[in-house]
């Protein structure tokens, strides 16, 4: 059983303060931002700040939207998403879609960590990585150099794409490890078996405190 604890406010203070000692280094900025962000997420050891969650929450406000409207014909208003129904809230509703998001990826993330499969599982690394992608781009396209696919990545697009390769290296890397009857054809379930227990033996501590202040306007 995934076990999730919630810290209330009370303690939240302390153990940040601790959480922040210890980990100042791996502190996530945002942009040119010289203040880190808050942490609302720790999987394991790995943390998930504001703007990282932010950053997934906003592929869930469309799916929020259909949602309200089917089961409650809810639409969009400046009170809409603190409006709740039947004690759901779309406020409430989406962030806990973007958590269950966020655990998933982050242990996928975390497992081809620990295969050698990339370097770095920090938003910021990844943020890092878009800039200079995006750099190498524009000099090719400025030197006549073929490239593929955009021109420019949003971020959104590059991290589907770095996100999609990395799946496919991490089912290499299991499939390696099958018997030869179970190869290839059983790795889709495989793998999300494996990840499935993976998300059932991690610690996930949601940082409520912190989760209340994201908004979506």
């Amino acid at each position: 059983m995934t076990y999730i604890k919630f810290i209330n406010k009370s303690k939240m203070t302390v153990i940040l303060l601790i959480i922040v000692a210890i980990l100042v280094s791996a502190i996530i900025y945002w942009g040119n931002d010289s203040e880190p962000s808050e942490i609302v997420v720790m999987i394991d050891k790995s943390i998930v700040t504001a703007d990282e969650f932010k950053f997934f929450m906003n592929d869930e406000i469309s799916n929020t939207y259909v949602y309200f409207k089917r089961k409650y014909n809810m639409d969009d208003s400046p009170s809409f998403w603190t409006t709740e129904v039947n004690n759901e809230t779309p406020i409430d509703y989406i962030k806990e879609k973007t958590l269950n998001k966020i655990i998933s990826i982050k242990v996928e993330q975390i497992l081809a960590l620990e295969y050698g499969l990339v370097d770095s599982i920090e938003y910021s690394s990844f943020l890092d990585k878009l800039e200079e992608e995006n750099k190498r781009r524009l000099e090719h396209t400025e030197q006549g150099k073929v490239i593929y696919g955009p021109q420019q990545y949003n971020a959104r697009q590059y991290f589907g794409y770095l996100h999609s390769n990395m799946v496919i290296k991490i089912k290499e890397e299991i499939n390696k490890n099958l018997e030869d009857n179970k190869k290839t054809e059983d790795i889709d379930i495989i793998y999300e078996e494996r990840i499935e227990k993976l998300i059932d033996n991690s610690k996930i501590t949601v940082y409520e405190s912190q989760l209340e202040k994201i908004k979506i306007r």
